[in-house]
């Protein structure tokens, strides 16, 4: 009855943690990543410690399930691990850090996991699954309140699960599993003592049957296949480091929804806001999206990155929950102006636009269009699929008002050929975007950071809007660059170019845009988004860059008396 208690206790408190009462969208944590919506800090409380992850699990099991994520805590309900679609080479770095920002447990009971080692091959199976049976399944079997106890083999570290036996608060104190062994003491230096004669023996046991037990769920990778690939891998990626593994981590947010010392969340808006969905994205495309995740923001959401959406392998009634409760949402700080629906182009404006947009705009220097130009921003292939007409004519127009966290510049353009880039995308054309697979543009490192600078100085400003076509140190290679055709932006630490140039110049480039200056047209104009000051500051950053000034004739000088 004991055991049985402890079940239905923690049956209540898990099940705040599903979707009782609480709109899927929010459940799921979804909030936890995007704004607009309400967020769930509480799915931390059941979810892993991942600080603990380098020594709860083993390595080869870590590596499969980054890439093979399968629910192994029933008891949650709809919370669950997504499919981030991870590559082996980030699944590498992720378990190398995992293991390396690994915390140290059990020194304290070092002594008892010591004879548990010693006499865990003399214990009787039988025993121990009697002890399973009558202090464990009551959570773990049949009523499913916590995770499934099979495949713990191949799964979790044997010491791990040993002291998690001897002392659960240390390892699971918001798991709230209770001590069945041991009990620690209020003498430091007296450590635990056993709750029932012959404790070592019974926790021993339990321990050996634990890892007699067959191996995980069906269709699972056995421990011996797991272990072979995740050898394979580490000869195959000698060199990726811990460091390049928390980049990943940190750019995938995963301290949204698990606990970790010594981590701390950037920014809470690390995708788009979905507080205006209902006003932003057409239905269709939002239910084909929550189906199969496809890249928009094939850098990250926050440039460099790296950042996707996962894949929750959502079912039919799901998706059409969130679909529903998403396109209600339509809380916009700024008046959508009510546009006709534009009049259908025909082959010879449609050509009209591309040369416009090819030769005399700045689209392709952001963004991607028949698989040419940029990856900063959304592909332009297919927008009109995914955007609805008075959303993107805003975008064109100012995005800014809508997105205060975008680069996208305001651009110097007039309403007609506003309207005109809005009949165009209207009825696109385009061929399917070479970034339409779920994870994009491969990313370890960060580049730039999460939030638009609040003081707006120059390195902050730069680092905000150049670095990714002109790279953090002004070499012009930045991640961008590769896809300009061709193009090659310029190397702001040339000293020879730089001192040729005036302040004024270097100026006008930023306020105009290459265009002012016969350079590229994919140089877009930030005089609309950025002030005459705060460019007048980032002018300055790019001459600490080059370590120059201008021609001397340009400089200000004293006249002599």
């Amino acid at each position: 009855m004991k055991w049985l208690a402890i079940g239905i206790i923690l049956a209540y408190m898990t099940a705040s943690i599903g979707a009782q009462g609480v709109p899927l969208v929010e459940a799921l944590g979804c909030g936890n990543c995007h704004g607009g919506i309400k967020s769930r800090p509480e799915i931390k409380d059941v979810t892993p410690l991942l600080d603990q992850a380098g020594i709860r699990y083993e390595a080869s099991y870590l590596f499969d399930y980054l890439q093979n994520p399968r629910k192994v805590r029933p008891h949650l309900s709809v919370v669950r691990m997504p499919q981030y679609n991870f590559s082996p080479k980030e699944a590498v770095a992720l378990v190398r850090y995992f293991k390396a920002n690994a915390h140290p447990i059990g020194a304290e009971l070092g002594s008892i996991l010591f004879e548990v080692r010693k006499i865990i091959s003399d214990q009787e199976l039988g025993l121990g699954r009697d002890l399973i049976e009558k202090k464990c399944s009551s959570c773990h079997g049949q009523r499913k309140l916590a995770g499934a106890l099979n495949g713990l083999k191949g799964r979790l570290e044997q010491d791990w699960v040993t002291v998690m036996l001897v002392d659960p608060e240390l390892l699971l104190g918001h798991e709230r599993m209770p001590a069945l062994f041991y009990q620690k003491t209020n003498e430091p230096d007296l450590g635990y003592h056993g709750l029932i004669p012959g404790a070592i023996n019974e926790l021993a046991a339990v321990v050996a049957a634990l890892y007699a037990a067959p191996e995980g769920g069906k269709g699972e990778a056995t421990r011996e296949q797991k272990t072979q690939k995740w050898e394979q891998a580490e000869a195959l990626y000698p060199k990726v480091s811990a460091k390049e593994g928390r980049s990943v981590f940190l750019s995938q947010n995963c301290i949204a929804c698990h606990r970790v010392r010594n981590e701390k969340i950037s920014a809470r808006n690390l995708a788009p806001n979905l507080g205006f969905e209902g006003l932003k994205v057409k239905q269709a495309w939002l239910k084909a999206y929550l189906k199969n995740p496809t890249v928009i923001h094939p850098f990250g959401f926050h440039l460099g990155t790296g950042s996707r959406m996962p894949n929750f392998n959502l079912n039919k009634s799901e998706i059409e929950e969130i679909t529903r409760d998403l396109m209600q949402l339509k809380s916009i700080g700024v008046g959508l102006e009510e546009i006709k629906k534009p009049k259908k182009s025909t082959p010879f404006f449609n050509q009209k636009m591309l040369s416009k947009i090819n030769h005399k705009l700045a689209c392709l220097g952001c963004h991607e269009l028949n698989k040419e130009g940029g990856v900063v921003g959304p592909s332009l292939s297919g927008i009109s699929k995914r955007l609805q007409t008075n959303y993107l004519y805003q975008v064109i127009k100012d995005p800014q008002s809508i997105h205060p966290e975008s680069v996208m510049p305001k651009p110097f353009i007039s309403k007609k050929v506003a309207l005109e880039l809005l009949r165009f995308f209207t009825h696109d054309t385009s061929q399917k975007s070479k970034f339409a697979g779920p994870t994009g543009v491969p990313k370890l490192d960060f580049t730039t950071p999460f939030n638009k600078p609040k003081l707006r100085q120059g390195k902050e400003l730069y680092e905000t809007y150049c670095v990714f076509c002109h790279g953090k140190e002004g070499d012009g290679k930045g991640f961008n660059s590769p896809y300009l055709g061709g193009i090659k932006p310029a190397a702001l630490k040339n000293k020879s170019y730089l001192s040729k140039r005036t302040d004024d110049t270097i100026f006008d480039a930023i306020f105009r845009g290459g265009g002012i200056l016969s350079k590229s047209r994919l140089m877009p104009a930030w005089g609309g988004t950025l002030s005459r000051e705060e460019i007048g500051k980032l002018s300055q950053y790019v001459r600490t860059l080059c370590q120059c000034k201008g021609p001397e004739w340009s400089l200000e000088t004293t006249p002599e008396p």
